[in-house]
């Protein structure tokens, strides 16, 4: 009797009737592929190697292993919209900046996504990217200065002046223009 149990339980095995046996080898292997695609791809970014920083992204985040509202997933596209702006495609870069919001509360995401609108002249929708990523990031003197800039195209110099007030307060480096 207990070979016949052996032998079920053999046959239950290798028939996949484990799910979780099989569930958290398939994990391990879902982790170690966007680990190393993701590693890989920030160590060529970090290179200048665009082109495979580019394609190990996009492995990562067309592979489905990370799902909706998952830090990675924003990160990774927030950095591949870099690339794409790097490469000169706003179009595809603002698309990925926009994922990566959607997908989680990237302040980065928010500040470039804004300086498209702003490189646009959508001063409005600028202003409210940046003030997303300054909720979300309150130290980033950039942010502040960005904004700035954006109220000021807009003619609201007391708001300007404010903005450019707490970015030099937080770096000396941005005074106003």
């Amino acid at each position: 009797m207990k070979s016949l149990v052996a032998s079920c339980l053999a046959l239950v095995l290798i028939a996949g009737l484990c799910p979780l046996r099989l569930d958290a080898a398939e994990a391990d292997d879902r982790d170690k592929f966007v680990a190393t695609h993701a590693n890989a791809g920030m160590k060529a970014h970090e290179r200048g190697d665009l082109d495979s920083a580019l394609t190990l992204y996009t492995k990562v985040i067309d592979s489905g292993f990370l799902k909706s509202g998952e830090p990675l997933l924003a990160y990774l596209h927030n950095n591949r919209g870099v690339i794409w702006l790097e490469k000169g495609d706003e179009a595809k870069a603002f698309s990925d900046f926009s994922k990566s919001i959607e997908n989680g509360s990237e302040s980065t995401a928010f500040f470039n996504r804004g300086n498209i609108w702003s490189d646009r002249g959508e001063y409005e929708k600028a202003i409210a990217d940046y003030s997303q990523a300054i909720s979300l990031r309150p130290d980033y003197a950039k942010s502040y200065y960005k904004r700035g800039l954006a109220w000021k195209k807009l003619g609201d110099q007391e708001q300007a002046e404010a903005d450019f007030g707490q970015a030099a307060r937080l770096d000396p480096e941005y005074k106003a223009p």
